[in-house]
């Protein structure tokens, strides 16, 4: 995945990257976080809240790549930023159109959380929760498959970027 100018930008910002010590405990909270989400997504459906199905749809997903990102010692406190790195060090790792589901879903969390006038189509709503869970799945899988080889590419990677920035 070539390097997107977003990464620069972020490796400029005080909460933007950060390379720490790999934390697998640390990884393991966010993927914790990220199925809390997902049984609070359930139970707005429940309850017919909408809004809240789509923030916490989002927070699932979020929270999954945050974990992974976390277990080999990447900190990021800007969302984007996360999502850019992530999207740089493992796509190749996902199949098409993993990323662009979570900016997606980024984006509909953002329209119905600070837009009060802004809504989701149904069928963009649908697809959201539908791959939610899916989304999630697969972001542990690879957690668990990620070998300390690919760890450490990943980090010498950005550290040569931290380097440059």
């Amino acid at each position: 995945m070539p390097l997107d100018r977003r990464i620069l930008w972020c490796l400029r910002q005080k909460m933007g990257i950060r390379l720490e010590k790999p934390n697998g405990e640390l990884g393991k909270s966010y993927l914790k976080e990220a199925n809390d989400s997902l049984a609070s997504m359930n139970a707005n459906i429940k309850a017919g809240l909408r809004k809240w199905v789509i923030i916490t749809a989002y927070y699932a997903r979020y929270n999954a790549i945050y974990a992974l990102l976390r277990k080999i010692g990447i900190k990021s406190e800007i969302h984007d930023c996360s999502i850019a790195v992530a999207k740089y060090l493992f796509s190749g790792k996902f199949d098409r159109g993993f990323f662009s589901e979570l900016e997606k879903a980024k984006d509909q969390r953002i329209n119905l959380q600070y837009y009060t006038n802004r809504t989701v189509s149904d069928s963009d709503y649908e697809r959201n929760v539908k791959s939610a869970s899916e989304f999630v799945l697969k972001v542990e899988k690879a957690i668990d498959l990620l070998t300390s080889r690919e760890m450490e590419e990943a980090r010498q990677k950005m550290s040569s970027l931290i380097g440059e920035g």
